[in-house]
Formats: structure tokens, sequence, C-alpha cells
């Protein structure tokens, strides 16, 4: 939800405070997806896992330094890699619907085409290719938690808690 608020008022208002309201609830939800996906499907340790995730925190913030290469896009750059290498892991320790991440990055790449294309859509499209970026981000956010939750809901997990 907060996301969704943050886009609309982006969207609204387009000014750089806006784009703040837009860009901070997403990053939030990456850096607490990756924590938690570190701590409950890697089982990282609490030091190790918020390590990784200050560091992804820093590299995400130094790309906001970077042109705005494919219409802004490449600001995902980090997230993209770090989501490759969760899906390697996630197929390769053979976690719940280990195809999951997978598909997730599979699903990012082409909403990471729609917001490239969408400058250049809009000469052919009057509506572009914007709103498909943010549907298939929907579908992302909601395939990477269902991956989390799936591992919580597995007999592995329980056994754990008990």
């Amino acid at each position: 939800a907060t996301v969704g608020i943050g886009i609309a008022i982006w969207h609204v208002f387009a000014t750089p405070w806006a784009s703040l309201m837009d860009l901070i609830p997403i990053l939030l939800f990456q850096l607490c997806f990756l924590w938690l996906y570190l701590r409950r499907c890697a089982g990282t340790k609490a030091a190790v896992a918020t390590g990784l995730v200050c560091g992804y925190l820093v590299i995400s913030l130094l790309m906001l330094k970077v042109s705005r290469y494919l219409n802004g896009s490449i600001l995902y750059a980090p997230t993209m890699v770090v989501l490759l290498c969760l899906a390697a892991y996630h197929y390769s320790s053979r976690q719940p619907d280990r195809r999951l991440l997978g598909v997730v990055a599979i699903l990012f790449t082409m909403a990471i085409t729609f917001r490239s294309l969408d400058s250049v859509a809009c000469a052919w499209v009057p509506f572009g290719t914007h709103f498909l970026w943010h549907l298939f981000n929907g579908v992302v956010f909601y395939c990477a938690m269902r991956a989390i939750i799936l591992k919580q809901a597995s007999p592995s997990a329980a056994s754990r808690l008990s």
C-alpha cells in the first residue's frame, strides 16, 4: 500500500519531493525483503544479513548518481543483480517452489523493459508502456514475498520452530 501511495504521489505531483515519495517505499520494500529472505530462506545470521542489506543500500544510493540511462531504469541494476543471485540460490538450495525467484527475475526483466521503452513507445502508443512497469512490479512484489511465505510454511521451517 505504501509503495502504491508513493507512486500515486509521484505521478500526480512529479516534483523532486514526490520522487522521493516514490523511491523511498520501493527501496524500503527491497531492503526488508532482502533481509527477510537472507534470514528466513538462506538462514544467515542477523549480523551477516544486516551487513549485506547495508551494502545493498549503499550501492543503491550510489546508483542515484548514475545518469538516467534506459529511461532511468539503470537505477534498478543492483536490484536485478541481487535478484538473479537470490534466484540461483533459491533454485540450487531446493527452496519450496524453487523456480519462483527465477520467475520473479523474468518478470522484473519484463517490467524494466517496459519502463525503459516507455518514452519511445509513447510515439506509437499514446498511453505508453509505463503502466506495464507498475503491473509487472506488483506481481514481482507478490511472488517475491510468496517465496518467503512458502519457506515459512514448509515442514522443515515448522520443525525448526518447535
